[in-house]
């Protein structure tokens, strides 16, 4: 890991992100993230797919892409999207990492507005097993996702595989998440 905002390797610019910087505390918290996230390089933690989506977010949103599916295992996965979401704070714009049970719920750690409403959400944890959510749940989390796509707001999530979403949320968060052209991919394989 990069040690510091200026540190050599670091994608921070000193004028561009000074202010940034001065408040990192705020805007790490905000973010969900630990503040060394936002001076890492998205090329050390990620791969060429996550690259070009938050390298072109703002053309992809334009175009009707709605976000960004990790779908395997769970390995690293929360690391790229702390890289992920630590690319996109510094290009200002407002993403924020969160368990999937907190942006329904909207509470966060210092939330200001709530996490739902925020141009790029990040879920550590839309389905990670199989296993019944109660009715409530899975109406709010389908809500969260109709809410976000008409709004044009970005939703990058980690799933274990598309058919645990039809087993555990039903047909039409799955069908709105098997849409290669509104959720593009990331196929995690496991780690030996």
């Amino acid at each position: 890991m990069i040690e510091g905002p200026w540190a050599e390797g670091s994608p921070l610019d000193r004028e561009a992100h000074a202010e940034l910087i001065r408040d990192v505390g705020m805007y790490s918290r905000l973010a969900g993230i630990r503040k060394e996230w936002l001076w890492q390089p998205l090329s050390d933690y990620t791969g060429a797919k996550e690259i070009r989506y938050i390298s072109s977010y703002r053309k992809l949103r334009d175009r009707g892409v709605r976000g960004l599916l990790y779908v395997g295992a769970s390995n690293g996965v929360t690391d790229r999207m702390q890289a992920c979401t630590g690319a996109l704070i510094r290009n200002f714009v407002d993403a924020r990492m969160r368990p999937t049970s907190q942006a329904i719920t909207r509470i966060g750690p210092i939330e200001e507005s709530p996490p739902a409403a925020c141009s790029v959400l990040l879920l550590t944890d839309l389905c990670v097993g199989p296993g019944k959510h109660p009715d409530w749940f899975v109406r709010e989390v389908t809500a969260m996702f109709m809410e976000r796509e008409a709004a044009g707001l970005q939703t990058i999530a980690y799933v274990r595989s598309l058919g645990l979403v039809k087993e555990v949320f039903g047909s039409t968060l799955w069908e709105m998440l098997s849409d290669v052209d509104r959720y593009k991919r990331v196929t995690v394989e496991a780690v030996s």
